[in-house]
């Protein structure tokens, strides 16, 4: 069964490399490191922004000369921390794989710089759930889904690597909280990627 659904899936990988049109360039595939701000929004007080970091893998399809088409798997820390001053920093840690699968624009540009926008849904998968080291994972739901948004830049790098910068806003649109009644929280974490 194993055999048949890789197979299932590589000729479809093939396929439609093989029907995308002829001015379409080969896809490019790159990993990526990320540096944000973290909180969490809804019915929460007593918390502030946390530093986050996160790191993972890309892959670019060029659907048409200005549109890319970016799946992107990355593991990404969310969460905040307790604004409690003069007393112990306490941080909720919650570790996602996150997967947004991105529309980008890019305006027909002269020279090595290339502008992008873009925007797409993101599903989070909860890794782990810390507070001041606890594991609270069971307080939590096991998936986030959300929409990611931002703008950036592609550098030229030798004869045919690029390298990406970028700024996005992470919004989540789910409530992170499991049995949480009328209490709604959610993440959002704002990057800077390369």
């Amino acid at each position: 069964m194993k055999r048949k659904t890789t197979i299932a899936i590589l000729v479809t990988l093939i396929a439609f490399v093989m029907i995308s049109p002829a001015h379409a360039v080969p896809p490019a595939f790159g990993i990526k490191g990320d540096v944000g701000l973290t909180n969490l929004t809804g019915d929460v007080t007593g918390n502030k922004s946390m530093l986050s970091f996160g790191g993972g893998f890309l892959f670019q399809y060029m659907a048409s000369p200005q549109f890319a088409i970016q799946p992107e798997a990355a593991v990404v820390l969310k969460g905040a921390k307790e604004d409690n001053p003069g007393g112990p920093e306490e941080k909720l840690k919650l570790t996602y794989v996150e997967i947004p699968v991105l529309v980008k624009f890019k305006p027909k540009m002269n020279g090595s710089i290339q502008p992008a926008i873009f925007a797409g849904p993101a599903l989070g998968i909860l890794v782990s759930a810390k507070a001041a080291s606890v594991d609270v994972k069971d307080q939590f739901k096991s998936t986030d889904f959300g929409a990611v948004f931002g703008a950036g830049i592609e550098l030229a790098a030798g004869a045919k690597g690029k390298v990406a910068f970028d700024a996005r806003y992470a919004l989540g649109l789910t409530n992170i909280l499991k049995d949480s009644g009328d209490i709604s929280v959610k993440n959002g974490v704002a990057s800077f990627n390369v």
